[in-house]
């Protein structure tokens, strides 16, 4: 990850620098978010293997957004892609102040006291934000497009993006939803059963696995908009260095701890085996 992190930290520089103001402060935001949250999703492996998938599910989801917007920003030379993203995000924090403040008169007295205070202590979205931004683009209003769905989007930065989208993406966002799919995988269960243990420390893997692949890719995507051949060839041998030296120890590991099938079969006939 570390490797991988410097040469994007290098390529953010460029992506930033000689832009339209807004355009450099969206994408400054966005590459950081991606690379500060590979960087703990490693953190939380390392520290708690067992007990963090579905946390380091969460974040690498958020991950995979910055991302997706980013190199989708990236790419957008009549800046209408920003404005449309920046007027979604601005209605976004409009709509939260609106809920607010509406709760504020709840008949409650404890929700009330709760809402007025986070609403005393919070910045209101000036209600001209959204045109004052439009206007610093140089774009009207209702030429701004609709900000295209995050599907759409992937789709349109590269199809390794919609894959991930379709595999890894909405299989981790049923994961937040809190379906029981992943109850068998739970600390306070696992523990007691046969490799479900080790089940739950893998799970923790193949995030931290997709998280690589996601920073990756991004970096590959960076390069391709501001860097040259070489830069790629560096970040493309960092990323087969890495797969060379993890696959075998990910090989002993799946070898040592067995498919929770194979310790079921090898149960048969004990009664007493717990299951």
């Amino acid at each position: 990850m570390e490797n991988l992190s410097r040469q994007g930290s290098e390529l953010w520089k460029e992506c930033i620098s000689h832009r339209h103001s807004m355009q450099a402060v969206a994408l400054n935001y966005l590459i950081e978010h991606v690379i500060l949250s590979a960087r703990n999703i490693a953190r939380l492996h390392y520290t708690y293997p067992r007990e963090a998938a579905q946390d380091m599910a969460s974040i690498s989801r958020g991950m995979f957004e910055s991302a997706i917007n980013a190199l989708y920003l990236i790419h957008d030379p009549d800046l209408l892609r920003l404005a449309s993203f920046w007027k979604l995000s601005i209605r976004e924090e409009r709509a939260y102040d609106k809920h607010l403040s509406k709760w504020c008169s709840h008949s409650d007295r404890d929700i009330s006291y709760a809402a007025t205070t986070e609403r005393e202590v919070r910045v209101s979205t000036p209600e001209n934000l959204e045109n004052d931004f439009l206007e610093s683009l140089g774009i009207r209003p209702e030429a701004a497009p609709k900000w295209p769905r995050i599907r759409e989007r992937a789709a349109e930065i590269g199809v390794i993006w919609e894959y991930f989208y379709d595999v890894r993406y909405r299989a981790y966002s049923t994961w937040q939803h809190g379906d029981l799919s992943r109850a068998a995988l739970a600390p306070s269960l696992s523990i007691d059963l046969p490799n479900m243990k080790d089940r739950a420390k893998s799970e923790g893997i193949g995030v931290l696995s997709w998280a690589h692949e996601i920073l990756f890719h991004f970096i590959l995507g960076l390069n391709q908009a501001v860097g040259d051949d070489a830069r790629k060839q560096k970040i493309t041998d960092i990323h087969a260095y890495t797969i060379e030296k993890t696959t075998p120890f990910i090989q002993s590991w799946m070898q040592t701890h067995p498919r929770d099938v194979d310790v079921m079969h090898s149960n048969e006939g004990d009664e007493s085996a717990e299951l």
